[in-house]
């Protein structure tokens, strides 16, 4: 009996180590590794490359007209007067001041005429212009007598007329009782106080048709 019982647990075991043999054998995976892709760097933006600057020189001559009255009798000396520009500045056919902006010019000395018969006198000076809120200062102030050449130099940009219509003659045709007296439109030429600089100007028309012609 006790064989027999020693029997039933030997098959006991051996059939417990057979089931224990049989069990499949599970591997486990791994999950997968993520992989977060980077942006992808953007691209390069090169500037543009800016046009050099172009420079207008110390002393460069313009032509400019008085727009209000002015006159020995009727001014005294610091007193301001309204300018325009009477023609367009240009560098190397590249429009860098319009004709039309306006500045002042100041009364540098007045007296009147006629005491003890003598002639009024009348000293004046270009001051600046102002252009994209800039100014541009002036000095000097010459007036622009009839066959000047500085007056036919160049084009005339402001609507045909102003370089002959208020061209000043002599300047004995403006003075009166002694006095002188100037009146609105007369020209005049005034020079730059100092170097300018003007960024990215855009060409004038007529150099931009030439150029999209010769393209």
């Amino acid at each position: 009996m006790f064989s027999l019982g020693f029997a039933s647990s030997l098959l006991l075991l051996g059939g417990g180590a057979q089931a224990q043999a049989e069990t499949p054998v599970v591997e486990t995976v791994p999950p997968p590794a993520i992989t977060i892709a980077e942006p992808a760097p953007e691209p390069e933006v090169k500037p543009e490359p800016q046009p050099a600057p172009l420079i207008v020189p110390k002393g460069h001559k313009i032509l400019i007209s008085i727009e209000g009255q002015v006159g020995s009798k009727i001014s005294k000396a610091k007193d301001f007067f309204p300018i325009k520009l009477a023609r367009p500045v240009e560098v190397d056919g590249v429009e860098v001041l319009p004709a039309g902006i306006t500045g002042e010019g100041q009364v540098v000395h007045a007296a009147k005429g006629g005491f003890a018969g003598s002639a009024g006198e009348l000293i004046l000076a270009a001051r600046y212009l102002t252009h994209d809120g800039r100014k541009i200062p002036l000095r000097s102030f010459k007036w622009i007598e009839e066959g000047d050449e500085f007056l036919h130099r160049g084009r005339d940009n402001t609507g045909g007329a102003l370089a002959t219509a208020a061209v000043l003659g002599p300047l004995s045709l403006f003075i009166a009782g002694g006095n002188t007296l100037i009146e609105p439109g007369t020209i005049a030429s005034a020079k730059f106080k100092a170097e300018e600089k003007f960024e990215g100007a855009d060409l004038t028309p007529a150099v931009k048709a030439l150029t999209e012609t010769q393209e």
